[in-house]
């Protein structure tokens, strides 16, 4: 079986080089890449009929003629803002300018995923994120949970674990059931074979998901050092691309193991003086001086309100690598509503 075929055309250099290096440092000699940057080799190229699995093309080479050939997945690079597909050929329109390279790559290279035979010999290690503010009503599980949806829409495989004494999640979703009480004894157990035991009752809906406890984990006498002794076993089959992992704001030994063994860890915390002094206090008691590891998200942001981020009489310790703008109704927003807000996607499209 012959490589996977990929042509990318666009008479702007510039723009496609970083593209071009993406899919060279991804998968290397893996596939078969092809750049055009003159219109008249294209038109030549594509006067006998050409067979590709991928073709990414700009406005100034599109012709409706592409229709006659044997192509996988075209991908209409467009100069203005445009959804959905073409009129006359099943073509995926991406806006330039709206995305950097990365998110374009994921899009691509998600869409075609069964063009691109190799990605199974690609695949990564499992990575953890956690999810964590130091109050709340800083909008940490709706982060964590839109989080989980958009890398699921980017068609990766996503595990959702609320690490939380109380939880809350289900709200988003459409079955709130607890797990069954017959499950309960395994968590009190915690042993090697807890994963195995818990396998089958995890559930999907965009993304797949711990069944949320009806009660809080003490009062079943649950430690919560369970929950990292279960993503340790999860993690160890490799059977997802992310574990996300929402904790609650109170700080423990057990909630520092957390952080420590996870691979990306997300702070969450407002613009007000209030949150930024309780981010302040959990700071003290980690160290976060990754910069790789760690990110810290304002979120429902609004410009019209003082920001004490950037106010030196806050005397903060950490600087907001991104802002999440304030989201209207959010609480009334199912998982496919959540994959579509731009920030949420900025930041999940960060991890891949």
């Amino acid at each position: 079986m012959g490589k996977p075929r990929i042509v990318i055309a666009d008479m702007d250099e510039n723009y496609i080089a970083p593209l071009q290096q993406k899919f060279a440092e991804t998968f290397f000699d893996k596939i078969d890449l092809e750049i055009i940057t003159e219109k008249s080799y294209f038109e030549s190229l594509f006067s006998s009929p050409q067979k590709m699995d991928i073709l990414v093309v700009s406005e100034d080479f599109y012709s409706i003629e592409l229709q006659r050939h044997n192509i996988g997945n075209v991908f209409l690079m467009t100069e203005q803002p445009s959804d959905g597909q073409t009129g006359d050929l099943l073509a995926t329109k991406i806006f330039k300018y709206a995305k950097n390279v990365k998110e374009i790559f994921n899009e691509i290279t998600g869409s075609s995923s069964e063009s691109l035979r190799v990605k199974t010999e690609i695949k990564k290690q499992t990575q953890t994120v956690l999810v964590s503010s130091a109050s709340g009503g800083a909008g940490k599980t709706t982060i964590a949970v839109g989080i989980a949806a958009c890398l699921s829409q980017a068609h990766k495989r996503v595990l959702y674990i609320d690490a939380e004494f109380v939880q809350n999640f289900q709200f988003f979703l459409n079955n709130t059931i607890p797990i069954p009480n017959e499950l309960l004894p395994e968590f009190q157990i915690g042993n090697e074979q807890l994963y195995i035991k818990v396998q089958s009752y995890i559930r999907r809906e965009l993304f797949e998901y711990l069944p949320p406890f009806r009660a809080a984990i003490s009062a079943y006498n649950i430690s919560f050092g369970m929950f990292s002794y279960l993503i340790e076993q999860i993690k160890k089959t490799n059977v997802y691309d992310f574990i996300i992992v929402d904790t609650d704001s109170a700080f423990s030994d057990e909630k520092g193991d957390l952080i420590d063994n996870a691979d990306k860890v997300f702070i969450i915390t407002r613009q007000d003086c209030y949150s930024v002094y309780k981010t302040n206090c959990m700071l003290n008691n980690i160290n976060y001086s990754d910069a790789e590891k760690f990110m810290f998200l304002c979120n429902a942001f609004q410009t019209e309100y003082e920001n004490a981020l950037l106010n030196t009489e806050s005397h903060s310790l950490f600087m907001a690598n991104e802002y999440i703008h304030w989201i209207p109704e959010c609480e009334k927003m199912r998982l496919e509503e959540l994959a579509k807000v731009d920030g949420l996607q900025k930041i999940a499209y960060s991890l891949l």
